[in-house]
């Protein structure tokens, strides 16, 4: 049922250039970690959850880029396949070009939408 809504949610997003727009939060909740939360949504035809904090890491490779996020899921949404998961280092590593927009998308605006600049 959630993946038929999601699908829904998703088939108003067109166009080849992922933006800020194209990001759809279906939650952000708090995390056991002290100023970090968990955002769950969805970017085009994959569904994402990621742990971000407010402040960046004190130790660099813990983080994605300088993100702020230090867990990061990318799942398509048709048959649930990995495509992305990043935790505290690289587990899968995008190999299509969606899929490193999809990352790249989350990296660059996550943390900024959540907690502002």
């Amino acid at each position: 049922m959630i993946t038929r809504l999601i699908r829904k949610l998703t088939e108003r997003i067109a166009g080849n250039v992922l933006t800020v727009d194209d990001l759809v939060f279906l939650d952000v909740v708090p995390s056991a970690a002290r100023g970090c939360c968990w955002a769950l949504g969805v970017v085009k035809e994959y569904r994402f959850a990621a742990r971000l904090c407010r402040h960046h890491s004190l130790i660099p490779w813990r983080e994605l880029g300088h993100s702020r996020i230090s867990k990061l899921k990318v799942q398509q949404l048709d048959d649930e396949k990995v495509v992305a998961n990043f935790d505290q280092g690289w587990e899968t590593v995008p190999k299509t070009k969606t899929a490193c927009d999809v990352v790249e998308l989350l990296v660059t605006s996550l943390a900024d939408r959540i907690y502002g600049k």
